[in-house]
């Protein structure tokens, strides 16, 4: 028992020195490193100071004992690379006796090739403030934020966390992002960006909208493909069918023959085309809002009526038709022409 003893006794001591304590610590990230990530550090040391009862400096060197955030050469030291992480996607771990909080961030938070934002380094403060610390933003306002009692000698052990979201976009709609309390807990509740809180952002037009442009209002990007009326006087097939038996004209909220192929490799085309000269890979592909509303015998074919007994007396009976049959057939035509793509899209 005696040559035993000081061998436990050496490894306890090691533990308790590789513990990070926090009120020791510094914030460390590079001085060029994104906004959002800046941000981070500001936020991480506000909710720091209320928590611990002290307020912790923000510098723009290495320095043990820190909590170093975003990518940087501390970083790498440890054998992890940011760079090659997935949008949005964080690690939370101590090493020796600091800890980092890294997640895949953007040059000058840049928008990703979907159009939307990685802003993992922001996600995973938050994370950490919420999940190790227990802090929470339960409402609005400074009156709405938990703080639970902690020592001011706070020790974190080991800890190795990390995430990648299971979704590419996560939508939370009816949020009024012009109030700033509102877009303050929206943020701190990892919901950036204009309307998704993933990395991609959705379309400011209905697909069909915006990539059949109207003649005379293209934009510089949209004057790469042919317009609605052009498109309409070589292939007039594209579009609805009228009961009368007349291919009704592209004008307002017009609508596309969805069960013909060749109008799902046309949109295909259409994004490709906007693709190489955005660098974009990302396709909102949905229908126009009260479409489609083709009368020809394919389309019509695939189209289910629903009436009061098949919805049930609670079901909304507003909606007449189910379109999901032609309108996934043309969504999995688009998929296949566009592998590298983050195709979204509703029915």
């Amino acid at each position: 028992m005696k040559k035993i003893l000081p061998f436990v006794l050496t490894l306890l001591v090691f533990t308790t020195i590789k513990a990070v304590e926090l009120e020791k610590c510094v914030i460390y990230h590079e001085e060029d490193a994104p906004l959002s990530v800046k941000k981070a550090a500001m936020e991480l040391q506000c909710h720091l100071e209320k928590a611990i009862g002290k307020k912790v400096a923000i510098v723009h060197f290495p320095r043990t004992p820190m909590i170093a955030l975003g990518d940087s050469p501390a970083v790498r030291d440890t054998g992890i690379d940011p760079s090659k992480f997935e949008y949005e996607e964080y690690r939370i771990f101590t090493h020796d006796n600091n800890l980092y909080i890294v997640g895949k961030d953007l040059p000058n938070d840049k928008t990703t090739i979907y159009g939307g934002q990685s802003l993992g380094t922001w996600y995973a403060v938050f994370d950490f403030l919420e999940e190790v610390l227990g802090i929470s933003w339960l409402i609005p306002g400074p009156k709405g934020v938990f703080y639970p009692k902690m020592k001011m000698d706070r020790r974190l052990d080991s800890i190795n966390m990390s995430y990648r979201p299971q979704m590419k976009s996560r939508v939370m709609s009816g949020m009024d992002r012009s109030v700033p309390i509102l877009r303050e807990w929206l943020a701190r509740n990892r919901h950036e960006g204009r309307w998704s809180s993933g990395s991609a952002t959705w379309s400011g037009d209905h697909s069909w909208g915006y990539l059949y442009p109207i003649q005379n209002s293209r934009t510089q990007v949209q004057s790469l493909v042919k317009s609605r009326e052009e498109t309409f006087k070589e292939h007039p097939e594209f579009f609805d069918l009228s009961p009368n038996g007349r291919r009704m004209e592209p004008t307002g909220e017009f609508s596309l023959c969805i069960s013909n192929p060749a109008v799902a490799d046309d949109v295909a085309a259409r994004y490709r085309i906007f693709s190489n000269h955005t660098g974009s890979h990302f396709a909102m592909s949905s229908p126009n809002d009260g479409g489609p509303n083709c009368a020809c015998k394919n389309c019509q074919s695939q189209i289910e009526v629903l009436s009061r007994e098949k919805l049930g007396e609670t079901g909304a009976h507003y909606v007449k038709d189910n379109w999901t049959k032609p309108v996934l057939a043309y969504y999995r035509r688009i998929c296949k022409a566009l592998p590298d793509f983050l195709v979204n899209g509703y029915i």
